[in-house]
């Protein structure tokens, strides 16, 4: 099977590829990799003629190639300080979680760790940055408000162990 769009990437220099796909081992690409859910103030996206049924609820469930935007248009109150294409959210082929900053602010981010209860301070992702998202990551559209529209990650743990075993 071919996914929808494959992922290029260098860490440091994210490449969408739209449209070309790559052939996957049978039954890779309908496991999950990761799923972006509401955590405060945000929802699906609902504001597009053309929107397809998976972008109108949350969570959003990312595959191998997949990619997500996320945009003032996700926030239950809208705000212009928030780009239309804040950032995008993909899985690259080898399976990483990404977050590149593309909105004219920064994109918020935050750990999760067990050691940061209930979670890390924010931190920000600037235009043309990216990051590895890692399980119980929250993202956040607002800089001004972070706490405002919060989006949690949660990168499937059967994903990880298959790459580690893969290495």
């Amino acid at each position: 099977r071919t996914a929808r769009s494959a992922v290029g990437l260098q860490y440091g220099n994210y490449e969408s590829v739209q449209g070309v796909g790559y052939e996957s081992p049978q039954g890779y690409l309908e496991q999950p990799v990761l799923a972006l859910d509401g955590a405060v103030g945000v929802t699906g996206f609902a504001y597009s003629m053309q929107a397809h049924d998976r972008y109108l609820h949350l969570p959003y469930v990312l595959r191998l190639g997949e990619e997500q935007v996320l945009s003032r248009w996700n926030m239950v109150r809208q705000k212009l300080t928030v780009s239309r294409e804040q950032c995008k959210v993909a899985v690259a082929a080898d399976g990483a979680a990404l977050l590149l900053s593309t909105g004219r602010g920064p994109t918020m981010w935050r750990s999760r760790a067990a050691s940061e209860w209930p979670c890390g301070p924010w931190n920000a992702l600037y235009s043309g940055q990216v990051r590895v998202i890692e399980d119980g990551d929250q993202l956040s559209l607002d800089c001004n408000d972070p706490d405002d529209a919060v989006f949690t990650c949660h990168v499937q743990q059967q994903q990880q162990q298959q790459q580690q075993q893969q290495q």
